[in-house]
């Protein structure tokens, strides 16, 4: 009998010690028990709320402990008596009805109600909602109900807020505050605001119609969609874990007016199983993004992003992994558990850091490193990979990456001369009248030419005579790096010879072939090359013709002109005579001279990067589609607009008409490579993967 006196006072003691919410509790209308905390004495004013503060002892998370949960279907009043007193309720507080799962039928606020606070309501199973004209606030979590809600109105005096098609939407901004499973997003609708459709239930496909720019926080999280995802054309915005969890179908396209992509938008999205298309717009891909998310195929990566944040796409599905040349930051576990990246990951020149497990659990054959500051790496950057997977980095490299943290794992180092394609240089042309044209070579991609289980690389190389405005010769080099060598195919012997050799000491010669015919470099001397804060080792060379004489410079190639251009176009009226530019990527290596780099490519060319000269094209590089987006001063008129796609060659491959302000162009029959699209007199340069 004691012990059980004992039990009863320790049970009535830790009631004691839950600290109330409420001041006093009343029977509703329609049987449950709620809580109200008075506002003020004076005005005889009261807040609908829960009886559990967060700061009781012990508190779980659940603001009805200890206390019965209302239930079933609930009249909630306007006017409620305590001590003979009456109050009138004018607000319902925060987590008022927190997890009241078996709350539902119809919710009525009643009318004086003024503001409605955060997750009032979260979780509750209401199938239609009123608001009255009193409500004047409405906090942008109140109503998260559990897949149930069918049939939202708001009286129409309400001088705030307003319904079409089943939503709630706030005047002033055009702010969708609250949808349901039945909703047709309104036509004029600018935002949608936080949890506007969070947990809201069944539904086929859904179309964000093209007014809205924003997407804020958690505004789709867990919605049970069967169909597609089509986002407005104008969203600028996407709120962090905005479709959170959500089962929509298919492929994504993000529009090109984006640009941010919160933490967290399109993680656990696993329907999601087609094709991500990236915009041209973003600069930064925020953690978790498109993690664990169902998407296949390429993801290719903009040229304009610098941060991949941490887990961004772990445990996707990709198959290839394309970096843009503007990436600089790889977060921790960015690209963690994608277990079909296969083949060669690519590392732009511009990436400096790694994080930890960033790269965990890929299937890379070989990775590619072209920076000569090997990339910080973090902790087990590269976890589970074999110490010998094959690690390409520049020439003359070695040493700094083996005595590099996180670098020095691997044994496997080969040094290369171009690493990657994108490398493009410039030489100055001196022709017979005394006019300065240039020499544009450009590293396109691989050649079909296999040697010894290699693939060679596809060097483009096209002159200007007299006019810079006409390109009057193009031809195809190819190229192959092999243990400090640059091999050279000669197309007429079909085979290769050697064209550099960056291991030659002094005294050593080695022969190049032309066509039939053949010369022989001596090293003179061995030196070094200063530019840039970086030093280079230079190889001082003749021959007895005096045709090959000069410089090579590792990682750059000859001083005077990358091949030997005096036996390959004798008695020409012109003279290559020296590098002005080296580009790889957007990265601009080495100027030569007074003259803008930037302003030699726009000369020969005619051709902006993309976005400057008016119309952008995107993705790029791109794969099967091609978007081209016209200014809306530049938008198609009655006449139509003509486009024209042509290759290195100048051939017209594609043509046709731009009927639309975004113009969709089937470009599945273009093989891999580099091609110029043209609109009226404007050119952009883009890629095809």
């Amino acid at each position: 009998m004691k012990k059980l006196f004992a039990i009863t006072v320790l049970m009535a003691w830790a009631m004691s010690a839950i600290a109330q919410q409420f001041d006093f509790s009343a029977v509703c209308e329609s049987g449950q028990t709620l809580y109200y905390r008075i506002t003020d004495e004076e005005e005889h004013t009261v807040t609908l709320t829960h009886p559990v503060t967060e700061d009781s002892p012990g508190f779980t998370g659940n603001y009805y402990e200890g206390f019965i949960k209302p239930q079933g279907e609930i009249i909630l009043s306007s006017v409620v008596v305590y001590n003979n007193t009456y109050y009138s309720v004018t607000a319902i507080d925060d987590k008022a009805f927190w997890d009241c799962q078996n709350l539902v039928g119809d919710l009525t606020i009643p009318d004086g109600i003024e503001s409605i606070g955060f997750f009032a309501f979260w979780g509750c199973r209401f199938l239609s909602l009123s608001i009255p004209n009193s409500v004047i606030d409405i906090a942008p979590n109140a109503f998260v109900f559990e897949e149930s809600l069918e049939y939202i109105a708001v009286n129409e005096a309400n001088p705030i807020y307003y319904s079409e098609n089943n939503t709630i939407i706030r005047r002033e901004d055009k702010t969708l505050v609250l949808g349901c499973m039945n909703t047709t997003i309104p036509n004029d609708i600018v935002i949608i605001g936080s949890y506007a459709f969070a947990k809201s239930g069944n539904g086929g496909e859904l179309i964000i119609p093209n007014s809205v720019k924003t997407i804020e926080e958690y505004a789709f999280m867990e919605c049970r969609f069967s169909g597609t995802l089509t986002l407005s054309e104008s969203l600028e915005t996407i709120g962090r874990n905005a479709f959170e969890n959500s089962s929509f179908l298919g492929s994504l396209t993000l529009p090109n007016s984006l640009i941010e992509i919160g933490i967290g938008a399109f993680r656990y999205c696993r329907n999601l199983t087609g094709t991500l298309s990236l915009p041209s717009s973003i600069s930064t891909i925020n953690s978790s993004a498109f993690s664990e998310s169902g998407f296949t195929g390429s993801l290719i990566i903009p040229n304009a992003v610098t941060y991949i944040g941490g887990g961004a796409f772990s445990g996707t599905n990709f198959s290839e992994l394309v970096l843009g040349n503007s990436v600089d930051t790889i977060d921790a576990g960015a690209f963690e558990n994608c277990f079909h990246l296969t083949g060669a990951l690519s590392l732009p020149n511009s990436v400096t850091y790694i994080g930890q497990w960033a790269f965990c659990n890929t299937s890379y054959d070989i990775i590619i490193s072209p920076n000569e500051i090997p990339p910080t790496l973090r902790f087990n950057v590269f976890y589970g990979y074999d110490p010998t997977t094959p690690v390409h980095i520049p020439f003359g490299c070695t040493e700094i990456y083996q005595n590099a943290s996180g670098w020095n794992y691997f044994t496997n180092f080969i040094e290369d001369f171009i690493s990657l394609s994108g490398s493009e240089w410039y030489y100055e042309i001196l022709n017979d009248d005394g006019s300065i044209t240039y020499q544009h070579l450009e590293c396109v991609g691989d050649t079909l030419i296999d040697r010894a289980g290699k693939r060679p690389k596809i060097i483009v190389r096209s002159n200007t005579h007299y006019d810079r405005d006409i390109i009057n010769e193009v031809t195809h080099e190819y190229i192959l790096e092999e243990d400090g060598k640059v091999y050279w195919w000669n197309n007429t012997l079909q085979e290769f010879t050697t064209l550099y050799d960056y291991n030659a000491e002094i005294g050593d010669e080695w022969e190049i072939k032309v066509g039939t015919e053949s010369i022989t470099v001596h090293v003179d001397s061995i030196g070094i090359f200063e530019y840039g804060g970086e030093t280079k080792k230079v190889l001082h060379i003749s021959d007895a013709g005096n045709i090959f004489n000069g410089d090579i410079v590792v990682g750059y190639g000859h001083m005077t002109s990358f091949f030997p251009e005096k036996l390959m176009s004798r008695n020409a009226n012109f003279i290559v005579d020296g590098l002005r530019c080296y580009w790889v990527g957007d990265a601009l290596l080495y100027h030569n001279g007074d003259e803008d780099c930037d302003a030699i490519y726009s000369e020969i060319h005619h051709v902006d990067e993309n976005g400057t000269n008016g119309f952008v094209v995107y993705p790029n590089p791109a794969t099967g589609v091609l978007f081209v987006r016209l200014p809306q001063c530049d938008s198609p008129t009655a006449t139509e607009t003509e486009y024209h796609i042509t290759n290195l060659m100048g051939q017209t491959l594609l043509q046709g008409k731009i009927t639309a302000e975004i113009q969709q162009i089937n470009i599945e029959k273009l093989s891999a490579g580099m091609y110029f699209i043209s609109v009226g007199e404007q050119t952009v340069k883009f890629v095809v993967k």
